[in-house]
C-alpha cells in the first residue's frame, strides 16, 4: 500500500520502490498485491504506468467540481478535479479504482449529485468510499462540519444510485 501524503509527488522514489517489490516477489515466488492512494494530478503517461502497475488504485476525490475545487485546488488556487477525474477513467480502464470521499457540510443534500458523477466518469468503479467531514482538533474549517444525521442522509441518497458500490 502507498499513501498517506501523495506517494505520486516523489516519482523517482515511487517507481523505485515498486521495482524492488518486483524483484522481491519473483525472489521469493509470493503474489504481491499493490495498492495506491492518490489525489489522481497525473500526466496521462503517469496515468497509464499506474495502471498497468498497481492492482488497485484509490483517488481522493470529494465530490463534483464545485465541491472538491474547494477542499482540493492547487496551491494558486486553481481547480484540480477535471485532472484527477481524467486519471481515474485512464487507470479504471486498465486496473481496480475506486474514490475515497469526504462528505462536509458543502455536500449536504448532493448524495445522489455526487454519486452520478462518480458513475458516469470513472468507467468500470469498484466502489466508493463515504466518509464524514470532521473538525480538526483545533476547530479551524469548522463551516464544513456535518452532522451524522445529515451524513447518514448522504449516504442513504447515495446507496439509490450507487448501489452496492457504496462504501462507508
Amino acid at each position: 500500500f502507498h499513501g498517506g501524503g501523495e506517494p505520486t509527488y516523489n516519482w523517482a522514489v515511487l517507481k523505485e520502490i515498486v521495482e524492488y517489490i518486483r524483484e522481491q516477489q519473483s525472489t521469493f515466488g509470493i503474489r504481491v498485491v499493490l495498492e495506491l492512494l492518490t489525489n489522481g494530478i497525473l500526466t496521462n503517461e503517469r496515468s497509464l504506468w499506474i495502471g498497468a502497475t498497481f492492482d488497485e488504485v484509490v483517488f481522493s476525490i470529494d465530490g463534483i467540481p464545485e465541491i472538491n475545487d474547494i477542499m482540493r485546488p492547487f496551491p494558486d488556487g486553481t481547480p484540480s478535479t477535471m485532472i484527477a477525474m481524467n486519471s481515474a477513467n485512464i487507470i479504471s480502464k486498465l486496473t481496480n479504482v475506486g474514490v475515497h470521499s469526504v462528505v462536509s457540510n458543502a455536500s449536504k443534500g448532493k448524495g445522489e449529485a455526487i454519486t452520478r458523477f462518480f458513475l458516469h466518469n470513472i468507467p468500470n468503479i469498484k466502489f466508493i468510499h463515504y466518509e464524514r467531514y470532521r473538525t480538526t482538533r483545533r476547530g479551524r474549517n469548522n463551516a464544513l462540519d456535518l452532522s451524522n444525521k445529515d451524513f447518514i442522509d448522504f449516504v442513504f441518497d447515495s446507496i439509490t444510485v450507487g448501489g452496492r458500490l457504496i462504501k462507508s
